[in-house]
């Protein structure tokens, strides 16, 4: 696993365009976006390089393969993702007005709640927070996940609305489940959250 410091533009196009492909499925993204993300969307495209910019300005990013098919992107205690990092509002600008307002109005409302009660109120930037971590579909089951989720020796917070199992494996604590009821016929979106404390020996 490596940390990086830098991604060359034309690399950061191409692993931003295979984690869209990777995130198709996930309905939180779907609910956020107003869209499906694909490696066709140029605005899922700009969402995850907007995370990886993040990243690499105010947090740490770490990959593994020397064409970048895992990724992680995290935040320390006391930094996070905010909604005025510039390549994060040029995103949320481009969002259709309803699912910007719901993501304001209703998902904000209910995640500040939900990781409260997970962590603690102010908890959660007390630790390591993973913010996005994601495996290319083709190398997807070939322990590359495995391996970005087990390095931190650091408590870490995580959560995900998809693959429940497979952090649960790692030994992640799932400390609170949330059912957010996304709008536009997405339906009820399941998040869980985690918490992965070091091993002490």
């Amino acid at each position: 696993m490596v940390p990086r410091l830098t991604i060359a533009e034309d690399e950061l196009t191409r692993v931003s365009r295979n984690l869209a492909a990777a995130f198709s499925e996930d309905p939180l993204a779907h609910a956020i976006l107003g869209e499906w993300p694909s490696n066709e969307s140029e605005l899922a495209i700009d969402f995850f390089k907007a995370h990886i910019l993040a990243g690499l300005s105010n947090g740490a990013v770490y990959t593994v393969g020397e064409d970048i098919p895992a990724l992680v992107v995290a935040f320390g205690p006391g930094k996070e993702m905010d909604d005025e990092f510039p390549q994060w509002k040029d995103v949320i600008g481009r969002v259709p007005e309803a699912n910007r307002l719901w993501r304001v109005n209703e998902f904000k409302v209910q995640y500040e709640d939900f990781i409260g009660k997970a962590y603690g109120v102010g908890r959660q930037r007390d630790s390591w927070y993973i913010m996005l971590l994601g495996v290319e579909i083709s190398k997807q089951k070939h322990g590359l996940g495995t391996t970005l989720a087990e390095e931190g020796k650091v408590p870490l917070c995580w959560q995900t609305t998809t693959a429940p199992e497979f952090y649960g494996a790692l030994g992640f604590e799932a400390v609170e489940k949330i059912r957010y009821l996304a709008p536009f016929g997405i339906g009820t979106v399941t998040q869980w959250a985690y918490i992965s404390r070091p091993s002490t020996e």
